[in-house]
């Protein structure tokens, strides 16, 4: 197997998307991925299709299991070398990802591919420091990541003494000024039982019963970041240390908040331990030296759009967002480029109406691509579209806290949900796809804000908000949050299920063809 794997590191990526092979446990879901199935077969089926086969997809010719592991191997490798998996926006990673997507959606037979460029201002930064200098512990800080948009210090960085910021009562404004102050990243723990108290009636999945209503939900991108963050820039801090409340494992390469707010105060994160430690030194009055020396830049990202025609010019479409901390955020426009490989090979006349591929940048800066499509494209696109899928994180296995300081897999799925409005239409599509890709646990949600306008609350967490809350576009978005989820430098291969990926990918396109066939006063009729 090591033979196998070594000669999978050395095969270029061309080359290796042109490299054959059988399918590879063509449509099943196996109990988790075997790493020598997961090789097997990285050859584009090229079959023949007809018009049932876009009823029910004809899995013999359906994208190959050992391709959503090649693609998934090749986002675990890209990024800085000491950031590998990130995708921050607008970055060369990014951007020579978008050109690759551009490729892959003309080699699946998608139309019409081209750019839309997105305006932005990107903050980055190559490398950050922490630094007690005083004390028995002085010298270097082990952090677990950089604040994202968080400020900038000189080359030799900021000086202060630590002080502890309690977010649940912050000080005055102002009364930090000089000081470094640390805060805590406390993840907010929920019952699982509040997800399934969103789902619509019957459109849960839970074949095994695993959403406990004991049971509790922790996850890293459920915390207080942003309220410590605003707390010590409104207390007029020099600098500032975020304390993940996780091991060095889930807290290194945190990249939170991803909204593209330039908060003016420049921050590092540090782990539970290192944390505790720290907290000492800020008892004893230990001054410390933060380096984070990042640059601000305006610049321009790229949504990327496409089509594959059918007998309508009206619009269903596949959407998902190509920047990422990591490979499964997201792995979403790899499962599109399979699911447009199938399609784009169907007779134009089964296919009721056109499908547009979008694929937007911006994710990790406020939504701004789907934003800005929506702007670009309000007077044509937006209005000749009935409904969209939003497909993120596919194939996650639950990797969490095991045993104190122990991060391991759990045995379990990561929990799914699709968020939808109120159409029955679309939330019935859903869950049949739940159900015909085996995606347990799962479960059709409604939007956390019922007033669905995106303005007082979130409307749900995931890409697809902006297009539905803020775009009243019918979308229903696919979503699981693993604990690794804003991890930049995990490795993701180890904890994807590959079979499944291929089978909700499968399932996805049986989705997308049945609200083809919608008429489009169903989908948006919003009644549940």
């Amino acid at each position: 197997m090591s033979d196998l794997i070594n000669a999978e590191r050395e095969v270029s990526r061309r080359k290796f998307l042109a490299m054959g092979g059988t399918i590879a446990a063509a449509g099943t879901v196996g109990p988790w991925i075997d790493p020598l199935s997961a090789l097997a077969g990285t050859r584009w089926p090229n079959g023949h299709l007809t018009a049932p086969d876009a009823i029910r997809v004809k899995r013999s010719q359906f994208m190959p299991v050992g391709q959503f592991r090649a693609w998934n191997d090749e986002l675990d490798r890209l990024g800085p070398s000491n950031q590998k998996g990130l995708r921050a926006t607008g970055s060369p990673a990014h951007e020579g990802y978008i050109d690759e997507l551009h490729h892959l959606l003309q080699r699946a037979g998608v139309t019409h591919v081209h750019f839309d460029p997105v305006p932005m201002t990107r903050w980055t930064t190559t490398h950050w420091s922490l630094d007690l200098l005083g004390g028995p512990s002085a010298g270097p800080v082990r952090t677990a990541s950089y604040i994202p948009y968080s400020g900038h210090t000189p080359a030799h960085g900021v000086s202060a003494p630590l002080v502890y910021l309690d977010v649940a009562n912050p000080p005055t404004p102002g009364s930090l000024a000089g000081k470094i102050a640390m805060f805590d990243v406390t993840p907010q723990v929920v019952p699982l039982s509040f997800f399934t108290g969103l789902a619509y009636p019957g459109a849960t999945y839970d074949p095994h019963h695993e959403f406990s209503p004991t049971e509790l939900y922790k996850r890293p991108y459920l915390s207080n970041a942003t309220e410590g963050i605003e707390a010590a820039k409104a207390a007029g801090a020099a600098a500032m240390v975020g304390v993940i409340d996780y091991p060095f494992a889930a807290a290194r390469g945190t990249y939170l908040p991803y909204d593209g707010i330039i908060f003016g105060v420049p921050g590092v994160y540090v782990d539970r331990d290192t944390g505790a430690k720290l907290k000492q030194q800020a008892k004893a009055g230990v001054r410390a030296r933060l380096t984070v020396p990042a640059t601000v830049k305006k610049m321009s990202s790229r949504n990327l759009i496409g089509f594959i025609p059918g007998r309508s010019t009206e619009l269903v479409a596949l959407h998902c967002h190509t920047d990422g901390s990591n490979a499964i955020e997201d792995n979403g426009p790899a499962a599109i480029v399979a699911i447009s490989q199938y399609l784009a090979r169907l007779p134009k006349h089964a296919l009721p109406r056109t499908i547009m591929v979008l694929l937007t940048t911006g994710h990790f800066h406020g939504g701004n691509g789907s934003r800005e499509f929506r702007r670009q494209h309000a007077d044509d696109l937006v209005k000749r579209t009935n409904a969209v899928i939003t497909i993120e994180h596919l194939g996650t296995r639950e990797w969490n806290e095991i045993g104190l300081g122990q991060m391991g897999l759990t045995g379990r799925y990561e929990a799914a949900g699709i968020f939808a409005p109120g159409s029955k239409a679309l939330v019935d599509a859903a869950h049949t796809m739940l159900k015909a890709a085996n995606n347990h646990p799962g479960a059709v949600l409604k939007p956390l804000d019922p007033t669905g306008n995106g303005t007082t609350t979130p409307t749900w967490p995931g890409e697809g908000e902006y297009l539905f809350a803020r775009g009243g576009l019918a979308d229903a978005n696919y979503i699981t949050g693993p604990t690794y989820l804003l991890n930049w430098g995990i490795k993701t291969t180890d904890k994807l299920d590959f079979h499944r990926i291929r089978a909700q990918a499968i399932g996805f396109t049986e989705m997308i063809l049945r609200l083809g066939r919608t008429p489009r006063q169903k989908l948006t009729n919003y009644t549940l």
